[in-house]
């Protein structure tokens, strides 16, 4: 049965159907979403999950039951560290070599969610940095494991808080809106070939001697705008649809993802720490920065953060394409650059010149913080648009072109 269900191998375009639509002379050629697309991200994520309760049940009954005695060991940091976490690491290989899963999303899906998140669970767990409710039972800490956006849990009476009507709809309309949106923009961007302006600069051939050529280059600059938007949108569309699945799995409510970052972001540390990738933030906050931040300074603490967080870039990307030519440390070196950002905003962001900056109008500060980032942001997204990870993700939504 799973052989039939991902025989689609969902790489070659040509394959979709297309409906022709005449309008004023012009012909448009309009596909719509892949079932097939949508029916294997669920099965893999269903498949995935055994293997997350797996992890779940080790850290729960062993690592955590042995943080705090007395006569703490090593032991509970050799589980997490020895085993849980390199289980994050391997399954997602197994599972995408064994349905031999070959479209670039759904395999950015599979080793780019819940193996990263769960990795920093389990770190979480090791320092005792978990939130309170869902250590409160093993179900709480499975469900807490296997839900694929966080879920929000009553710190009161340690249960789901269950979701109102209004939320419901609110979270099916936004996916609908997500999904038209980032089908007619796919659509402009897929014209022009992923690309707005011709631009020569590749980050992912480049040496690190040439990383600052042309970063300020306003066709590089805008290529690396519009793309950043992609990905926004990608981010925002699949992020709401696993909100869904967590609905109809654990009938509960989930944190918001994506806070509007390209449109309200007001300083670096706004940006990520309260607008891009909630997600992925809170793990990384109680994983990596409590946890380094209690032996030694604020300072160490964030950029352990925002190497970690360029580390399992990496991984994603080794995960996305294994047969590209390994290029690694660019990732890793686009959130370097925005540790020191981040810093520098700690250091001097309180002197007169740079509080004086808020009186402008929010439109204007999104716009000086996000051109902080532009420059050297194709050092992240050529990673991924240099794959055909954007071409892949054409059979998630509908696409819309001129014949």
């Amino acid at each position: 049965m799973l052989s039939s269900l991902f025989a689609d191998k969902l790489i070659n375009l040509e394959d979709r159907t297309t409906h022709a639509i005449q309008v004023h002379g012009t012909t448009f050629g309009l596909s719509f979403p892949s079932t097939s697309f949508w029916t294997q991200l669920t099965v893999t994520l269903i498949i995935s999950e055994f293997f997350i309760f797996a992890i779940a049940g080790i850290v729960y009954h062993v690592v955590i039951p042995n943080r705090s005695t007395k006569t703490t060991t090593i032991y509970p940091y050799l589980i997490g560290f020895g085993l849980c976490a390199p289980l994050c690491i391997m399954y997602p290989f197994f599972i995408m070599d064994f349905l031999d899963i070959r479209n670039q999303v759904l395999r950015f899906c599979v080793c780019g969610i819940l193996p990263i998140v769960s990795i920093f669970h389990c770190t979480e767990a090791m320092f005792n940095h978990s939130p309170h409710s869902v250590e409160a039972s093993f179900r709480n800490y499975a469900i807490y494991y296997m839900s694929v956006v966080e879920i929000v849990f009553d710190e009161k009476t340690n249960r789901l808080v269950k979701p109102s009507n209004a939320y419901i709809i609110s979270r099916v309309k936004d996916f609908g809106i997500n999904l038209l949106t980032i089908s007619a923009y796919n659509s402009i961007m897929k014209h022009l070939q992923y690309q707005a302006f011709e631009c020569d600069i590749n980050a992912t051939t480049a040496s690190p001697s040439e990383l600052l050529h042309g970063i300020f280059g306003w066709k590089l600059l805008m290529n690396n705008l519009t793309m950043t938007l992609l990905l926004h949108l990608y981010l925002s569309t699949f992020t709401s649809a696993l909100c869904i699945m967590v609905l109809v799995a654990f009938g509960a409510k989930s944190r918001t993802v994506m806070n509007n970052p390209l449109m309200m972001t007001t300083s670096p540390s706004d940006f990520w720490g309260r607008r891009w990738n909630l997600l992925v933030h809170g793990c990384l906050k109680r994983g990596v920065f409590k946890p380094v931040l209690e032996r030694s300074s604020k300072a160490i603490a964030l950029w352990s953060t925002f190497i970690a967080s360029g580390l399992f870039h990496e991984y994603i990307l080794i995960g996305i394409c294994p047969n590209c030519p390994l290029d690694f440390g660019k990732q890793t070196a686009f959130f370097i650059w925005n540790a020191i950002v981040v810093s520098l905003e700690h250091i001097v962001g309180k002197h007169s010149v740079f509080q004086s900056m808020k009186k402008l109008p929010k439109p204007v500060i999104t716009v000086l913080v996000l051109s902080i980032a532009m420059p050297i942001a194709h050092w992240f997204l050529h990673g991924y648009t240099n794959t055909m990870l954007f071409e892949h993700g054409e059979f998630a939504f509908g696409i819309v072109q001129v014949m």
